[in-house]
């Protein structure tokens, strides 16, 4: 009674007060985050380490129960599972909840590292993985290009570089796509015939690319040093590195060797409705709104394309699309 008293004796403070709160909150609206699932820290470290051509009994006795001994004691550990299988071991250590995740994985890591003094010569470097329900791709793009454009080459060069420096961008993959390169095919009778080998060769090949000290240049009170550079990154420059033979004369690469452009074997093979692309996942930091870090993407797309009309990009998968339509904020194009 007394604050409905209180209301009826102070009508203008009242509505202001009312007006305030629904100011303040509609303003608040726009800085919410807006994704599909919660950020979610899971308590949960993964260790994963590879001993090839060891069985599974061999990768439990000399690698699995080595890094379970050396975690299994740390503080804030609930529980230890494993699984050895040929080549791979993997261990999960479960911890409390409530754990500052950062300081368990500094700790872990540092046991490991002492751990791996233990391990056998052939095992790999314990890998720790931090689980996180954020860590799928935010937004994937499938890539084209008509020619003989090397894309791969170009995207790395141009589009990922700006899509990295978007500063809410956490991670850019690429995979798919060939990449071409400088292949020198040795010829065996001219080998011999010089008294070359492989290896010298490679030595020559390798000293190539210099860069030498050309002097300084003054610039008020700044001396600012000076170097001259030189690469062999064409075919054709290639082609007239010279090589010291065993008689003491001088040949020229492609007296030895056949130098030509080509492809690299792809390590990975992305396609999109039957058709061989290139695949860009792109993943946020975990205090990003997907809505805006999506939004950044599609204007540097449209800005990619325009000024490269011969690439066609494509969005294969965007998170924000459910939230921005059940919201009724805007629809992507």
């Amino acid at each position: 009674m007394s604050l409905t008293k209180l209301a009826l004796k102070r009508p203008v403070s009242v509505i202001l007060i009312i007006l305030a709160l629904a100011v303040f909150g509609l303003s608040s609206i726009p800085g919410f985050k807006m994704q599909l699932t919660p950020d979610m820290d899971m308590p949960m470290l993964i260790v994963m380490t590879t001993y090839p051509g060891a069985d599974p009994e061999s990768v439990d006795e000399l690698v699995t129960k080595v890094v379970e001994d050396s975690g299994s004691t740390l503080n804030g550990i609930d529980s230890v599972t494993s699984q050895s299988a040929e080549n791979v071991s993997m261990v999960m250590f479960s911890y409390e909840y409530g754990v500052d995740i950062d300081e368990c994985y500094a700790d872990l890591r540092t046991a490991l590292d002492t751990a791996s003094l233990q391990l056998p010569e052939d095992a790999s470097t314990p890998v720790v993985i931090e689980l996180n329900m954020s860590q799928s791709a935010d937004m994937i793009l499938n890539v084209r290009a008509e020619g003989e454009l090397d894309l791969k080459k170009t995207l790395e060069d141009t589009l990922i570089p700006d899509m990295e420096s978007i500063t809410d961008v956490a991670q850019v993959d690429v995979s798919g796509g060939t990449q071409d390169y400088i292949r020198v095919l040795l010829r065996e009778d001219m080998l011999k015939q010089y008294g070359l080998n492989m290896a010298a060769v490679a030595n020559y090949l390798g000293a190539v690319d210099f860069t030498i000290p050309a002097g300084s240049v003054k610039q008020g009170n700044q001396d600012i040093s000076v170097s001259a550079a030189m690469e062999f990154n064409t075919v054709q420059r290639l082609e007239q590195v010279p090589v010291i033979t065993a008689s003491g004369s001088v040949v020229h690469l492609s007296d030895i060797a056949e130098v030509s452009m080509a492809k690299e074997k792809p390590d990975t093979i992305s396609k999109s409705d039957g058709r061989e692309t290139i695949s860009i996942s792109i993943q946020k930091k975990q205090s990003a709104s997907v809505v805006q870090v999506t939004q950044k993407i599609i204007k540097l797309i449209d800005s990619y394309m325009e000024k490269n009309p011969g690439i066609d990009i494509s969005i294969e998968y965007n998170s924000s699309d459910i939230i921005t339509s059940s919201c009724g904020l805007w629809e992507r194009r």
